[in-house]
């Protein structure tokens, strides 16, 4: 009998929101994945292989897993859950082989009921349909080293006493003691008052820019006035002084001749 598969964006989603790893748990030792169905020679030619106990166990606890992360995810996403794990076990209840493919159809079946309900899980669906290769998992690749044991050795030496500092730094600061608590609420209870002060001095220092650009002009005006004024007052006193005194000198002069 042909076993319809759930859609492959599903399961990814499936994989995405529950494993949280970089592996998929795969059946392959029965001849199905969790990302479609059995391929088209196995499934005219030839049945699928039986599973040991061993693999049937290790299955059987991860379909269970994932039950229980399905329901985790709906009551996070949906505000509801139903617990799927009666139906699981009552599929489980035949044991062996034939139990694992309706679990996983049972399984698929309420992620496409919470597909519908989630709004979430439909745009992410959505998501995958069009980009499927963002969802994808890469595994960094990790160059041989090229250092034998001495040199590894000697930098780990190297290094020694960067960590014993960066140690002691952590140890410092975990010991450093916590200010008072009360303390710290008594200084919040102060902001009002100090930035009542801050305005009150910013008015302040308004003021005294103010003082000092009229001060500056008094200055300038009685320079011109007092200062400059006085001095060119002088000078034309003492021109005119001059000229009188020249003139009288010169009566004087003419009086004499006569």
């Amino acid at each position: 009998m042909q076993n319809k598969a759930a859609p492959v964006s599903q399961i990814h989603l499936f994989h995405l929101f529950l494993l949280r790893s970089n592996h998929r748990y795969s059946l392959i030792g029965f001849g199905f994945n969790l990302g479609g169905s059995l391929p088209q020679e196995k499934q005219q030619s030839q049945q699928p292989h039986p599973m040991d106990t061993d693999a049937i166990e290790t299955t059987s606890a991860n379909i269970d897993g994932l039950g229980t992360r399905l329901q985790r995810l709906e009551f996070v996403l949906a505000g509801t859950c139903e617990d799927p794990s009666t139906e699981l076990s009552n599929v489980a209840g035949t044991g062996g082989e034939a139990s694992i493919r309706p679990r996983i159809a049972t399984l698929q079946r309420d992620l496409a009921r919470l597909q519908q309900k989630s709004r979430t899980v439909a745009e992410i669906l959505s998501i995958h349909a069009q980009f499927p290769d963002v969802f994808g998992t890469t595994t960094a690749r990790v160059s041989a080293s090229t250092l034998l044991t001495e040199e590894k050795a000697t930098t780990v030496l190297m290094s020694a006493p960067e960590y014993q500092a960066a140690a002691s730094q952590l140890v410092a600061i975990n010991d450093a003691p916590i200010p008072d608590p009360a303390l710290s609420a008594s200084l919040v209870e102060l902001m009002p008052r100090l930035q009542r002060a801050q305005a009150v001095q910013d008015e302040y220092m308004r003021k005294i820019a103010e003082l000092r650009l009229r001060t500056a002009k008094v200055l300038e005006h009685w320079f011109l006035v007092g200062v400059e004024g006085v001095n060119e007052c002088f000078a034309e006193w003492d021109e005119r002084t001059f000229e009188m005194d020249k003139v009288l000198s010169q009566r004087i002069a003419a009086t004499n001749d006569f």
